[in-house]
């Protein structure tokens, strides 16, 4: 059956954007246009004003219209989400020309390092296009120079004898083919399985620990 893939939350009843599936297939992640009466801004991350970031650079998504919910009962929180140009959804993306929207991510998981933004879901994907390797976890870990270092967890493909030979040099030299320099991963370690939580979803903490651990790698 045809897929539509969609994206929103509850603070905006739900949708805020859905994507037809031949825009899924001719843009892939696409998450499609915002609905009618919908507005999305994408503003710089932690820039309390409205101005709209070019196309194809990334920001936080900003959203406003009718189903927008006029705040929290919690005044303060209602103060923090709200700005002039909408509800802050925290969550990171950006749009094309043709204002379609893809989301790459959490503000509140960025990483920057030495003054450059960095998507850790981005990271990963191309960490995952890389030969021999299965999955991968990308956050950030303080660093002296830096302030914060890119760091990667990643699983190795097991080959057909079942042992693995991926190293953290091949991995760093895979990534820079696909990534800005600033983005390569400073520390890569490696596990038979990423950490998750109960929803099966990433355990972050989990992946900060162990790369904590491995920091000369």
């Amino acid at each position: 059956m045809p897929a539509y893939p969609t994206y929103g939350m509850t603070e905006t009843a739900s949708q805020v954007a859905t994507a037809t599936p031949d825009e899924s297939r001719s843009h892939p992640d696409t998450v499609g246009r915002p609905l009618r009466n919908t507005t999305v801004t994408v503003i710089e991350s932690g820039d309390d004003g409205h101005s709209p970031v070019d196309p194809g650079e990334s920001g936080e998504l900003v959203v406003a219209g009718p189903t927008v919910t006029p705040g929290y009962l919690d005044a303060q929180q209602t103060a923090a989400a709200f700005g002039e140009a909408g509800f802050h959804t925290g969550d990171l993306g950006y749009a094309d020309e043709d204002g379609r929207l893809w989301v790459v991510g959490r503000v509140d998981d960025a990483v920057v390092t030495g003054g450059e933004n960095v998507h850790p879901a981005r990271v990963a994907d191309a960490i995952r296009e890389i030969d021999g390797i299965d999955d991968a976890a990308v956050t950030g870990l303080p660093d002296e120079e830096w302030g914060e270092r890119v760091a990667a967890l990643v699983v190795p493909a097991e080959d057909s004898t079942g042992s693995t030979a991926l190293t953290a040099a091949a991995v760093r030299e895979g990534a820079r083919e696909r990534l800005a320099d600033f983005a390569v991963p400073k520390t890569v370690a490696f596990a038979d399985e990423l950490p998750r939580t109960h929803s099966g979803t990433v355990d972050r903490d989990g992946v900060r620990e162990r790369l904590a651990a491995a920091r000369t790698d």
